[in-house]
């Protein structure tokens, strides 16, 4: 199965990369603006990496995309989900169409700044998005 990685050279594509070449079932394509955190999958034969930014690469990105059988969008829209966070009187309706259960707002009590507690909330809400409960069996305990 081919995999395509968008957003693979950040700190869940790296991890996600590591496991998925693991398994001898998957090709894996990424894309991303960096490949600092990938040091040992590119020297895997069956993982491919391109440098590219998708705003400015389109046709780079959308042959990647046919080529996939599976695409995981882990792309960071960090910039525009700071400042929906950051002041309380942004437009935050593109935060909310990416994460339709977030809950925007100062998590710390200090609208004057963002802190780490701002940004920890907001990356748990994003992070909650990416699990799958679907497929959760509670009885036996696994996923």
């Amino acid at each position: 199965m081919r995999v395509l990685l968008l957003g693979v050279g950040g700190f869940i594509g790296s991890h996600l990369v590591d496991r998925l070449l693991r398994d001898p079932s998957y090709e894996v394509e990424g894309l991303d603006l960096s490949d600092e955190k990938l040091e040992e999958a590119l020297l895997i034969p069956k993982f491919k990496f391109v440098r590219a930014d998708i705003r400015h690469e389109r046709e780079t990105t959308l042959a990647m995309i046919d080529r996939a059988d599976v695409v995981v969008d882990m792309i960071a829209h960090a910039n525009a989900d700071l400042m929906a966070q950051a002041d309380p009187n942004a437009d935050s309706s593109g935060l909310e169409a990416r994460y339709p259960k977030a809950k925007v707002g100062d998590f710390d009590g200090n609208p004057q700044q963002v802190t780490e507690m701002d940004a920890l909330v907001a990356y748990l809400q994003m992070l909650g998005t990416l699990v799958d409960f679907k497929n959760y069996d509670e009885a036996a305990g696994y996923r």
